[in-house]
């Protein structure tokens, strides 16, 4: 069996039962473990190296869904709330 490079340890938080038996499960994580080379010199994680997922369910006949690619969008609102966030968003990699 090949070993996981990775790994996250989720505590369930809340479940919300939708219609049709659909089963939502939000947890907090509680510990994640990554091999080295998964994370570069800084500590960011090397995504398309690590390439989670997410599980869709049997709706979807039981499949996964890429969770490392990106995608832009523009954003249809322009105020002062979008405007903090940017700058946040931006302070968090300005060593990058």
């Amino acid at each position: 069996m090949e070993e996981c490079p990775r790994h996250f340890e989720c505590k369930v938080g809340w479940t919300k039962e939708w219609s049709a038996g659909r089963l939502m499960v939000c947890g907090k994580l509680v510990a994640a473990s990554v091999n080295a080379d998964c994370v570069d010199a800084k500590g960011y994680v090397h995504w398309d190296r690590i390439k989670p997922a997410h599980y869709c369910g049997a709706p979807y006949q039981n499949a996964f869904v890429a969770a490392y690619e990106a995608m832009s969008v523009d954003t249809p609102y322009n105020g002062p709330e979008r405007d903090a966030f940017e700058a946040h968003r931006l302070s968090m990699f300005e060593d990058i």
